[in-house]
C-alpha cells in the first residue's frame, strides 16, 4: 500500500515557552514518530532529539541485516519491521537511561513516543507514555493509542501529568504494539498528548480529511487550546 500525503507540525502550545516535542520520518523506510521530551528547556528537548536519532540509527542497521540478531525482542506474530523498531526502541532506552543514572534528578531526561512502522500493507504502531493514535477510515474515528487509558497518569496538581512509564525514565521499559491492515483511503494520525480529540463530530473528521498543508494541522491546535490543552503539540497525518 502506497503512502499517499504526509502533514506534520510541531508547537510549543499556548503557555510554554521551549517546545520538547518532536515530529520525525524517514520515507525510506516508512518510519513515524512523534516524540515528546520531558526534563524542562535543555533536558526534554535534547533527549526527543537524541531518541530520534538512536531509533533510526538503530533501525537502518537492522534494515541493511535483516538477519541480525534482535537482542531486546522477537515475536513471530508480529512482521519483521515492528520486530526492529522494538529493538531500536530498546538501545534507545537503554543510552538514555544509563545516561541519566550518572546525572543528578532535577537533570535526568524521558521521552514518550508514539512510532509507527509501515510493512507492506499494515501499519505497525509502538506506544510508550504519553501521546495518541487515531484512524480514520470511511468517515468515523477510530483510537488506536491514547494515553489516558493505556498508561496510568499521577497527577501532582491540575495543570501538570507525568505518565509513569517513559523511554529512559526506569530499567523496565513498558510499551503497546498494535498492527493495523491498511486499506484505500486509510487516515492515521500520530499526537503527543497536546492534540485533544474530544468531539468526535462529522465537522472535525471532514477538517482533518481536507488538510492540504502542514500550516493547517494549526486549527486542531487552537481546537485542543479551547479544550484545555497547556502543552507542547505535534501531530503526523498520513494518508493512504
Amino acid at each position: 500500500m502506497d503512502l499517499k500525503q504526509y502533514f506534520h507540525l510541531s508547537d510549543k502550545g499556548p503557555l510554554l515557552n521551549v517546545n520538547q516535542d518532536r515530529c520525525f520520518f524517514d520515507l525510506e523506510q516508512l518510519i513515524f514518530g512523534v516524540l515528546d521530551g520531558c526534563g524542562g528547556s535543555g533536558i526534554g528537548d535534547v533527549a526527543a532529539l537524541e531518541i530520534e536519532k538512536k531509533v533510526i540509527e538503530h533501525y537502518s542497521s537492522f534494515s541493511a541485516d535483516p538477519d541480525a540478531t534482535m537482542s531486546f525482542f522477537y515475536n513471530s506474530r508480529y512482521k519483521l519491521e515492528l520486530n526492529a523498531l522494538v529493538n531500536s526502541l530498546h538501545f534507545s532506552h537503554n543510552y538514555l537511561f544509563k545516561k541519566n543514572e550518572d546525572l543528578p534528578l532535577g537533570h535526568r531526561a524521558s521521552c514518550s513516543g508514539v512510532l509507527a512502522v509501515q510493512s507492506e500493507n499494515s501499519l505497525n504502531f509502538l506506544s510508550v507514555g504519553a501521546g495518541n493514535s487515531f484512524l480514520i477510515r470511511e468517515k468515523e474515528l477510530f483510537s488506536i493509542y491514547e494515553s489516558n487509558l493505556c498508561i496510568g497518569i499521577s497527577s501532582l496538581n491540575s495543570n501538570e501529568f507525568i505518565p509513569e512509564n517513559s523511554i529512559g525514565m526506569y530499567a523496565k521499559l513498558d510499551y503497546l504494539l498494535k498492527e493495523v491492515i491498511i486499506s484505500a483511503g486509510d487516515t492515521f494520525i500520530l499526537s503527543s498528548d497536546g492534540l485533544i480529540f474530544k468531539n468526535n463530530s462529522e465537522d472535525l473528521i471532514e477538517k482533518i480529511l481536507n488538510i492540504s498543508s502542514n500550516s493547517e494541522i494549526n486549527q486542531f491546535f487552537e481546537y485542543s487550546n479551547l479544550k484545555g490543552n497547556k502543552d507542547n503539540q505535534s501531530a503526523i497525518i498520513l494518508r493512504y
